[in-house]
């Protein structure tokens, strides 16, 4: 197809995604967002021309915050307004983990907008905490698992079971930022005498912190501000898995489709 053709917008986004959710994951994607399918292969078509290529295969050499350089490039010239972030402290450096999953696992779509990918062997169930459906709740498990269990956290490490909470970032004072999203959590911490250390990173673009504590038992959870929710991923530990599920997820809205 002529690539002169194709959406410009649809091919950015087949750049910015194809290394992380694969061609099938892309196209998925953006049917599910009104795209026709002809818009659609004119994008991969577009974006799989010679110059995307040859940036992708060099891209191997390193893996950004899930993605490889080619999706990080697309990310820094798409990061979310500066929030109320004041200059790193030593020691406390901005990194990205690692992806661990590979090419054939199951993609999860948010209702706020975003993505992520399920490790072999695991599927989600989703639930909603109003009636509005603004706070939503997603369970990643391993196939089989008991329900039950979910709603105990000290077994999420052994289970090998994950819980991904979203909300809106407007709050009656505003708009929540990292940094106050940090204070919240340390502050309550504190305040239960936990045992924890704290590390900043770069999730997909999102200002992001990670708590992994070991008293009063061990846990980690990871905290993301995206552009207009916030997520909050638990899991037993800060392991393969759970850095694998972090790093993939990702804010996706083509056409200007903003999250609800």
């Amino acid at each position: 197809m002529d690539a002169i053709m194709a959406d410009p917008e649809l091919v950015s986004f087949v750049r910015k995604h194809i290394a992380q959710l694969g061609e099938d994951g892309v196209r998925e994607q953006m049917l599910r967002e009104g795209a026709e399918p002809e818009e659609v292969e004119e994008a991969i078509a577009a974006a799989g021309a010679p110059e995307a290529r040859s940036g992708a295969s060099m891209a191997i050499l390193a893996v950004v915050g899930g993605g490889m350089l080619l999706a990080a490039a697309a990310m820094l010239s798409n990061q979310p307004p500066q929030l109320d972030r004041p200059p790193g402290k030593p020691g406390d450096e901005a990194e990205s983990p690692q992806s661990y999953m590979s090419e054939t696992d199951s993609v999860f779509h948010g209702h706020a907008g975003y993505m992520l990918r399920l490790p072999p062997g695991y599927e989600a169930q989703s639930s909603f905490q109003d009636a509005e459906k603004t706070q939503e709740t997603v369970y990643i498990y391993k196939k089989g698992t008991d329900p039950s269990h979910f709603i105990h956290e000290g077994l999420y490490g052994a289970l090998g079971i994950f819980r991904l909470e979203v909300m809106p970032r407007r709050i009656p004072q505003g708009f929540v930022g990292v940094d106050t999203l940090r204070g919240w959590v340390t502050r309550k911490l504190d305040q239960e005498k936990a045992t924890y250390a704290v590390r900043s990173l770069i999730v997909q673009g999102m200002p992001s912190f990670i708590v992994v504590a070991t008293k009063p038992f061990q846990y980690a959870q990871a905290y993301c501000v995206g552009e207009r929710v916030r997520y909050m991923l638990i899991g037993g530990d800060d392991g393969e898995l759970f850095t694998a599920i972090l790093s993939s997820l990702a804010e996706v809205a083509p056409h200007g489709r903003q999250p609800q």
